[in-house]
């Protein structure tokens, strides 16, 4: 039988790794419409606001997956506490035992 070991402190480290790419993330995405307003100041007609009708629609999807990568770690860092809650429950019914 295959065993795993869980280690609270790795899943810790990669929720901050998660952490750390969703700033990445959304800082790209605000330079992305940075770029996208400063191109809007220089061109203008009806291909400039056909791009910007498109660009601006695609804005929930880069925020789709800002939340999907909060749920995530934010899922990690719950098994995190569940897993240590569930151990000090553990210690503590063998101390008393």
């Amino acid at each position: 039988m295959a065993q795993f070991e869980i280690r609270p402190m790795e899943m810790e480290q990669t929720a901050r790794e998660i952490d750390a790419k969703i700033n990445e993330w959304q800082n790209s995405v605000n330079r992305l419409y940075q770029y996208a307003s400063e191109l809007d100041a220089m061109w203008e007609g009806d291909a400039n606001e056909a791009f910007n009708k498109t660009f601006g629609a695609d804005r929930p999807k880069y925020n789709n997956l800002t939340n999907l990568m909060s749920e995530y770690k934010t899922a990690i860092l719950k098994a995190v506490q569940e897993y240590r809650e569930a151990e000090a429950m553990n210690r503590k019914t063998l101390s008393n035992g």
